[in-house]
């Protein structure tokens, strides 16, 4: 998936990390507090594609996630589709054990939806915030610094382990190992010989982290931290997080006490059953 910072200087990039982290919980917390499609396409569209339009990121990125996601997502489908519980059954494929009903495919949908919903959510998330951005607006929330730079490391490392494993392969290919064969059982044992060259260097790497870490003084006076970067809360910050705690207490009356089409697939059904008498 690509998760990459996109460098740029639009309104969604210059947010307080701790606005987006607000942006982030409020959209996943809706995601899966309702069941309607039609609810979750609404979700999807004003809470995650107008942010992607707005930070403008690249196209191909999008078109590059959504490709690889194709076959978890027929793959999903097709399981929501025919392993729900059905209540009216139009035809069986296998009788008695797979059915399609209008309920199945209402509830597959609104599967697939939340999962976009969450893949390119954290897309947008780390697209338009650098990593140790988002660890330091972590650590304002009173996330252990420890934790901070753990996960900063982590996140850090993935980019390098991927070109180290490439460097690695390109090494053994030159030396006449194979990687291109047909059959799944020979390539992983073709790919195995990636992994003891690739444990010992970050291994080695890992060490070499840790004595940076120690030399710099991180574990000193740790009462007493400062940070190169300090973050402060903009005008527009406070905003958009107020817009935020409002829509999500808005969705969660609206879960648990109010609208009946937020909750159900009745509304999708009904929809569906309009569109098929239409085709």
């Amino acid at each position: 998936m690509a998760t990459e910072y996109v460098a740029g200087e639009t309104l969604f990039h210059l947010l307080d990390p701790r606005a987006k982290f607000m942006w982030f919980l409020t959209i996943m917390i809706l995601s899966i507090s309702f069941l309607d499609p039609l609810f979750l396409l609404s979700l999807f569209l004003f809470g995650v594609c107008v942010p992607i339009k707005v930070a403008k990121l690249p196209r191909k990125n999008i078109l590059k996630t959504f490709r690889h996601l194709i076959p978890i997502l027929l793959l999903f489908f097709f399981l929501n589709l025919f392993f729900f519980k059905h209540t009216k059954i139009l035809f069986w494929i296998i009788p008695g054990i797979l059915g399609f009903s209008l309920e199945g495919v209402a509830w597959a949908l609104s599967a697939i939806l939340r999962f976009f919903i969450m893949i390119f959510t954290v897309m947008v998330l780390y697209s338009t915030t650098p990593i140790m951005s988002l660890i330091l607006g972590l650590t304002k929330l009173k996330l252990p610094a420890e934790y901070g730079i753990a996960l900063g490391i982590g996140f850090g490392y993935v980019p390098e382990l991927i070109n180290m494993t490439r460097t690695i392969m390109d090494a053994q290919k030159a030396r006449g190992w194979r990687f291109d064969y047909r059959n799944p059982v020979r390539k992983l044992l073709a790919y195995s010989s990636l992994l003891i060259p690739t444990l010992i260097n970050s291994i080695r790497s890992g060490t070499l982290i840790a004595a940076s870490i120690e030399s710099r003084g991180f574990s000193h006076d740790v009462r007493h931290r400062t940070y190169r970067k300090e973050l402060k809360f903009r005008e527009v910050d406070w905003i958009f997080t107020t817009a935020m705690v409002v829509l999500l207490l808005f969705g969660v009356v609206i879960g648990n006490f109010g609208l009946k089409w937020a909750w159900t697939l009745e509304y999708t059904v009904t929809f569906l059953k309009w569109l098929f008498k239409v085709a």
